[in-house]
């Protein structure tokens, strides 16, 4: 997706998890990653790594001094990473109903909120409808991508 939108051509090495890149690129083994802020954010903080853009709509809370893709030249560009609750299908409704009335009022405590915000993390909370659109946009975005750039599973 970067690739396409910048018009690079950026080797992609895929790693098994945030661990394995961010010691990569402290290793120098590769030159940038893209990594989540909970994962990078404390070595961005104490500037160990540089961050240069961020991937979502807005900057983040946690690092405002750093501008996002878009302003930086590639305006539509959004790339996040989420965490979502998830049952299994054929849950009643006043289950998932309840479980994510549960989440909100977790996330709404300023323990937690401030904890999460601290990490670089941005809750969100919702009805289910919330995550099912987005869950729904990323599956149109990101399969958009794989056909475009013919990616296959190996």
């Amino acid at each position: 997706m970067f690739n396409r939108a910048a018009g690079t051509d950026i080797v992609l090495v895929p790693y098994a998890g945030n661990a394995g890149v961010v010691n990569a690129l402290l290793r120098g083994d590769v030159e940038m990653a893209i990594d989540s802020i909970p994962t990078s954010g404390p070595l961005i903080r104490e500037g160990t790594v540089r961050a240069i853009a961020v991937a979502g709509t807005h900057r983040s809370p946690s690092l405002p001094q750093v501008p996002t893709v878009a302003e930086s030249g590639l305006p539509g560009y959004e790339a996040i990473f989420w965490n979502g609750l998830f049952a299994p299908a054929g849950t009643p409704p006043e289950i998932v109903n309840r479980l994510s009335a549960e989440v909100d009022k977790a996330l709404r405590q300023p323990s937690l909120n401030d904890h999460m915000r601290a990490a670089g993390a941005e809750p969100a909370g919702g009805p289910p409808e919330v995550l099912a659109r987005r869950l729904a946009s990323d599956v149109e975005t990101w399969g958009r991508v794989i056909r475009e750039a013919r990616i296959r599973n190996e």
